[in-house]
């Protein structure tokens, strides 16, 4: 058995323990072995995820050469069989043949050996060492490893400190406590337990020691001072008289005759120790075989809960004003890769969950991915975003229980006012963060009226594992593109197990939406399945304001019905006035109905909201354009485009304000540079429509040709067929498209009155009489 030891440094040493194996000298190829030592629980890697952590600088070709040198290094320093493929693409180590302690670590750990798992850590994961031309998510996983690995061990020494508290073996129950404590320095909850655990044995000084070292740290390092709430704890501590050791040992000795667990808890330090709303059970209750279906529910739900108990302290602290809050992207600290989607789907649920709660204002998804992996300070993200208080924690699992850490930032002085530690067995989401948000609506004042309290929907009962489903298909929808189908089938396996899951209707809703404004789908196909999820969804939870949104979209591009698109989109902002997508949706609205001031003002809002999304910048511009102000679109479009020039859809729009300005030739240029967006329709008819209006009469006619082709495996709106007949000068069948347009109720008829392109036929007495039927407004 070879050894490699992580925990306090790193060594690798042959099967006797004695002799060192010479991997010192070649760090890259040390890290290798150590991120495939600590794979998955199925021990194996990609070979993707191996190159792009590892030779970032190499292209594909190069740096698999690079991985299959590395190998081949370890293969034969390490001997036969101690590094294993299964197929082509995965790659692993044998731990029948390495033993890594790392990995012996966690495996103590979930199997409740935490006395014999301390005795493996002896220090931080990979300490001291250093690997140069890393990529920086390698660097990354290593810190969060190490975040992981350490708070593991704080929770074993808190169990294991527990143990011989009820064996009324002082001694070792405080140091255990104390080495508990000491692994999580940083969590000022933590600190609290111990001052409570001291005060239990007995150890009153400790517990004003353990005190003064908190108050000096945070004064040393944030200029800051402990909580309110720790602040009270000790001052109990001072004030009451603790029980003594012998009162403990004759306690004790009580319940060993009557074979009873002591309780040595008075009272008083029972209401100090009262845990907060859905903390779980001790982490030595045994596992049950359902723990993987019911792991996103209780994280996001724990989540939630965290975050608005951290709200109504900030709520409490100043409850006149309204306040501003970032939720930075939770750090999931799995080992394994292929359940990325969790943090994000929890993160997705948190952001929507507290903008509906009421007046507070939450940046939208979009924005806040922009963080994920960020390594700025909570500070830094406040001051970017121009926000109050930044939200930020990770998500772990230990055995059966899920553990979630956040801690709770003000802008204006950079104090973490509130910092914990969560723990409870997986359990529902519905039921928890229902529960979360009538917590949020006691304790929050000016967040949450007593109106917005009343319509909570009641708790309920959901099946887990279409909890997961849901998290997915939300995963998925936020990519767009090929993703949206992918989330439709997500959400309705959610609804196979759970067919009243409304969250599950909403996100197929959503999805529909989408595949038929981007053409995805026909009209008649995509929304009428978007009307009816968004019903149904309302039919279970009248509270869910993405429903709305999307009704109002249908009502929009399809029914053509535009008080009842005003009416639902109204409906969605009341409910969630942070939803940026709705006011953003709501700003095209009424530039389609040639209310410019109104929609460039709801463009503002969803900017304040989303102010790093740059589709949102794309859209305000975009509404600048069908207003009126061409320069000024093309101003914010091409500022736009420096944050990320891979913005398919900001191409086309400055393609489209190059043309408006006859500036054919940069027109087609961004055309070509639209990327995946290049043969979406509406980009090949803006080609065939320049062209057309250029006098290349051949070109334009091939495009339709390529139109039709592409009419055979997909749907084709007709408007962008009628667009390049009008720029043919061939009016007679621009209008027999355009009628086939209303025939088939695409939604860019919408844009007729708007879209200068349709000049060249707009004087046709067959024009007005086709917006009259439309029911546009000049």
């Amino acid at each position: 058995m070879i050894e490699l030891r992580t925990l306090g440094g790193v060594d690798l040493r042959s099967c006797d323990g004695q002799t060192a194996i010479p991997l010192a000298a070649q760090p890259k190829r040390l890290a290798l072995l150590v991120y495939l030592a600590l794979g998955n629980s199925s021990g194996f890697r990609r070979r993707d995820s191996a190159v792009g952590h590892l030779w970032p600088e190499l292209d594909t070709l190069h740096a698999r050469g690079a991985l299959r040198q590395a190998l081949h290094s370890l293969r034969r320093l390490t001997g036969e069989g101690a590094i294993v493929t299964r197929g082509e693409e995965e790659i692993g180590v044998n731990r029948e043949i390495l033993w890594c302690d790392a990995v012996a670590f966690r495996e103590g750990i979930e199997l409740g050996k935490y006395e014999e798992a301390l005795k493996l850590y002896r220090g931080d994961f990979l300490e001291g060492f250093f690997a140069s031309d890393v990529a920086p998510e390698f660097d990354q996983w290593i810190c969060d490893t190490r975040l992981d690995l350490r708070r593991r061990a704080s929770g074993a020494a808190w169990a294991v400190a527990d143990a011989h508290r009820a064996k009324a073996d002082l001694a070792n129950a405080s140091s255990f406590a104390r080495q508990a404590s000491a692994l999580a320095v940083e969590d000022e909850n933590g600190v609290a337990r111990l001052i409570s655990f001291l005060d239990q044995l007995g150890d009153r000084s400790g517990a004003l020691d353990a005190y003064d070292e908190l108050s000096t740290r945070l004064k040393r390092e944030y200029n800051a001072v402990p909580s309110p709430e720790t602040q009270a704890l000790i001052k109990r501590v001072r004030e009451r008289t603790v029980a003594s050791k012998s009162v403990l040992s004759s306690a004790a000795t009580m319940n060993a005759v009557t074979n009873q667990v002591p309780d040595t808890r008075s009272a008083a330090v029972s209401e100090l120790e009262a845990p907060p709303p859905n903390r779980s059970k001790n982490v030595n209750a045994p596992p049950t075989h359902k723990w993987r279906n019911r792991y996103f529910g209780v994280a996001a739900a724990m989540a939630l809960a965290l975050v608005v108990v951290a709200i109504a302290k900030l709520g409490q602290a100043s409850a006149a004003a309204p306040y501003s809050v970032a939720v930075v992207p939770l750090q999931d600290l799995s080992a394994d890769t292929s359940r990325a989607y969790i943090a994000d789907g929890v993160t997705d649920q948190l952001i929507t969950d507290l903008a509906q709660l009421g007046s507070l204002q939450v940046i939208n998804r979009r924005t806040m991915m922009n963080y994920r992996g960020s390594r700025k300070t909570d500070r830094e993200i406040a001051k970017e975003l121009n926000v109050d208080a930044v939200i930020s924690g990770t998500i772990q699992s230990l055995g059966d229980t899920v553990r979630m850490t956040a801690q709770l930032v003000l802008a204006h002085n950079d104090r973490a006012i509130w910092a914990q530690t969560f723990e409870g067995t997986r359990g529902d989401l519905l039921r928890m963060q229902r529960e979360a948000a009538r917590i949020a609506a006691q304790r929050m004042r000016g967040v949450l009226t007593p109106s917005q309290e009343t319509r909570l929907p009641h708790e309920r009962q959901m099946d887990s594992e279409a909890l997961d489903f849901y998290i997915k298909g939300r995963y998925y929808w936020n990519k767009r593109g090929p993703g949206l189908l992918r989330s439709i089938g997500m959400f309705t396996q959610a609804l196979d197990l759970d067919p009243t899951f409304a969250l599950a209707y909403s996100g197929i809703a959503d999805s529909y939406v989408q595949l038929g404004y981007g053409n995805g789908l026909a009209p008649d196909d995509a929304f009428p399945k978007a009307r009816a999820a968004a019903l149904r969804a309302l039919e279970l939870d009248s509270t869910l304001a993405e429903p709305h949104a999307a009704l109002a979209f249908v009502h929009l591009y399809y029914d053509w019905d535009w008080p009842g698109a005003d009416k639902e989109f109204r409906r969605a902002i009341s409910l969630n006035p942070s939803y940026a997508t709705a006011h953003e949706w709501y700003g095209l609205f009424l530039a389609a109905m040639g209310r410019s001031a109104d929609a460039r003002s709801e463009e503002k809002r969803a900017a304040e909201l989303d102010p790093l999304s740059v589709p949102v910048a794309g859209t305000a511009a975009w509404v600048l354009f069908y207003t009126g102000d061409v320069e000024g679109a093309k101003h914010d479009i091409e500022i736009a485009l420096r944050e990320d020039s891979s913005f398919g859809l900001g191409h086309l729009y400055l393609g489209r304000m190059y043309q408006e300005g006859r500036q054919f030739d940069s027109a087609l240029a961004q055309y070509e540079t639209t990327g995946p967006l290049r043969d979406w329709v509406p980009t090949v008819a803006g080609k065939g429509y320049v062209l057309g209006a250029i006098g290349k009469r051949a070109e334009a006619r091939a495009t339709l040709a390529r139109l039709d082709s592409m009419s055979r495996k997909s749907y084709v709106t007709a408007y962008g067929i009628a667009l390049i007949y009008a720029a043919l000068r061939k009016p007679d069948s621009a209008f027999a498209w355009l009628d086939r347009g209303v025939t088939e109720r695409t939604n860019w008829m919408v844009w007729l009155n708007r879209d200068r392109r349709w000049d060249p036929i707009r004087n046709d007495p067959r024009f007005a009489a086709l917006t009259h039927k439309i029911g546009l407004p000049k």
